[in-house]
């Protein structure tokens, strides 16, 4: 499930709009976020609420970028918590579903401007109350990711990933799951302050129970276009085969930045996911970030 109300943002953006007034510089140190998230499939809702927080170790200079990819061209550094609270309700097969979430996710992300080279690390972990019919449950997530990577040119990066998923239900002895990628970004700026940006990544996952072992590949791309500084739209598709037929089918996105000033942004994401298998289930999800930077 993706993570990332409403009237909250409401208040969020307006009460910035004055600090805009009092800060024009197009520099900033830290980020302040809100996000919301609605995710459905088969006859399950699910919503989330959370609250980002990051600190840059050093100022990053927007100053002639496009705002949404202004850390990873200076090469900036940072660590970030994000706090997340969701609920879920709904029929799954026969099953009525109804859990509520609260988790947390901690990153650091060191990388300097004399430096070619990137390392991060993130950590996360989920409990949920499950009232599931016809077994109560308490589950725990914990998430822990590395990567590596390097810049080619101030503007082409190639990052190596790991992942480890580890789920207990306190019913089961536990599923995990374990991915290795390979990532790469590209960005092209023009003189008359247009963009776009490439993205691609080719990741293995597998997953395993009690009793099973499966393994499946996944192939996704991302384009967007940055018709100035401030805003862009963009769409990515992503393609899964293998053992896991829950998780075969295409994902597309739609992706969209809009930032009213150097320092407040807006991101909206929506995402539909079609299973290939019939064992699989359509998915759709709508996320939307409100950020601050000063």
């Amino acid at each position: 499930m993706q993570f990332t109300g409403y009237s909250r943002l409401g208040v969020f953006l307006t009460a910035t709009l004055v600090c805009t007034q009092i800060n024009a510089q197009e520099s900033y140190r830290s980020e302040v976020g809100i996000a919301h998230a609605t995710f459905k499939f088969d006859d399950i809702d699910a919503k989330a609420n959370g609250i980002i927080g990051r600190f840059h170790f050093s100022a990053v200079n927007s100053n002639g970028l496009p705002l949404a990819e202004s850390s990873f061209l200076t090469r900036t550094g940072s660590a970030s918590i994000t706090l997340v609270q969701s609920e879920t309700s709904g029929h799954f097969n026969t099953f009525y579903n109804e859990s509520e979430s609260s988790g947390y996710r901690l990153e650091f992300d060191l990388r300097q401007k004399d430096s070619p080279n990137t390392v991060a690390a993130r950590f996360g972990e989920t409990e949920s109350d499950n009232t599931s019919q016809p077994i109560n449950a308490t589950h725990n997530q914990t998430v822990t990711s590395f990567t590596v990577g390097r810049y080619f040119s101030d503007t082409f990066h190639v990052e190596l990933g790991f992942l480890d998923i580890n789920i207990n239900d306190h019913v089961s002895s536990g599923n995990d799951i374990n991915s290795y990628s390979v990532s790469t970004k590209y960005i092209k700026q023009f003189d008359d302050s247009t963009a776009y940006n490439l993205e691609a990544k080719l990741e293995r996952t597998s997953a395993k129970d009690d009793s099973s072992k499966e393994e499946n590949t996944m192939l996704g791309f991302e384009a967007d276009y940055y018709f100035n500084h401030r805003f862009n739209i963009g769409g990515g598709a992503s393609f899964n085969r293998g053992d896991d037929q829950y998780d075969e089918g295409e994902r597309l996105t739609l992706i969209t930045n809009y930032f009213f000033s150097p320092h407040i942004g807006i991101e909206l994401q929506a995402a539909q996911f079609y299973a290939k298998q019939a064992e699989g289930t359509d998915d759709e999800s709508l996320d939307l970030l409100a950020t601050l930077r000063f």
